[in-house]
């Protein structure tokens, strides 16, 4: 079996890690709500209204929608569901936002961490973050 073989099995939906999140708030799902890790298809949606200024209206209720699941890691709430759950509690929404950002490794401590840790780029290894062509050595042979 080749690299990629292995890279593309890594994962399977059972081995994806989820988190309680507590909810007194709502005593009848109290206990029963998780947050669980996006694959980073699921994940491309801002974080933050700096990310997408359109986009970025009710950011934290589209991300709370992909993020919440039930104990067997299926998802509870679908996109189109974040315009009613941005009208429930700041707490509440807060509290699975902010679980599922660390769970998913997106806090800014982590991605400060990343970048620190990360000998083979510059500053956050986007492209941007590559040195413009007229600054790259060149072979003077």
């Amino acid at each position: 079996m080749g690299l990629r073989d292995e890279v593309l099995k890594v994962r399977t939906a059972a081995g994806v890690p989820i988190v309680s999140v507590p909810t007194p708030e709502w005593p009848d799902v109290d206990g029963k709500l998780f947050v669980r890790m996006l694959s980073a298809y699921e994940s491309d949606i801002p974080l933050s209204q700096d990310d997408d200024e359109k986009d970025g209206e009710n950011y934290k209720a589209k991300y709370v929608c992909r993020v919440m699941c039930d104990e067997n890691r299926g998802r509870v709430l679908q996109d189109d569901d974040a315009p009613y759950l941005g009208h429930k509690e700041t707490a509440v929404v807060n509290r699975f936002y902010w679980a599922a950002l660390e769970l998913n490794g997106l806090t800014e401590s982590n991605r400060k961490t990343i970048r620190k840790n990360s000998p083979s780029t510059e500053g956050d290894g986007s492209p941007s973050s590559l040195p413009e062509p007229s600054q790259q050595a060149t072979d003077s042979t």
